[in-house]
């Protein structure tokens, strides 16, 4: 999106951006970057509103433990980890995005591991068979089965 000069929202910002403090999340929306035919290049951007529900939401809680961790915040980024951990049902992140759309989002999974890592460098990943993987943490363990 560099080439088209777009802005980033904060709360991706946030990941690499300590400066950055999140929460506060804002909620987003999309917006056209440019018109190519027939096809849109569209990039989410921050809205004006406070996201007060972001704590049911596994990659915002996520974002904010990796961001506490890069404030050296180890406390609120464990907390935050177990709250987005508590959120696996087995076979996904289970969040109220899943709810609402009846599907995992498997990038949810990769902040979480990334959150956990960030927190304290503990995450084990162990092949457990051809087709599932083993993650494990001081909090919790992740089976998730993962198609050949």
């Amino acid at each position: 999106m560099k080439r088209y000069n777009a802005p980033v929202p904060n709360c991706l910002r946030a990941l690499f951006d300590h400066s950055i403090f999140v929460p506060p999340f804002k909620a987003t929306k999309f917006a056209d970057i440019e018109k190519q035919g027939e096809w849109s290049i569209r990039n989410e951007i921050d809205d004006d509103s406070e996201l007060k529900d972001w704590h049911e939401y596994a990659d915002l809680i996520c974002i904010a433990a990796i961001n506490a961790a890069k404030r050296n915040q180890m406390d609120e980024a464990q907390r935050l980890v177990a709250k987005a951990a508590a959120m696996w049902d087995g076979n996904g992140v289970f969040d109220k995005a899943a709810l609402s759309l009846n599907c995992y989002a498997t990038y949810k999974l990769a902040l979480l591991l990334w959150a956990a890592w960030a927190k304290d460098h503990s995450m084990v990943m162990k092949k457990r068979s051809p087709t599932t993987f083993e993650v494990k943490s001081d909090n919790f363990c992740f089976l998730p089965k993962i198609s050949a």
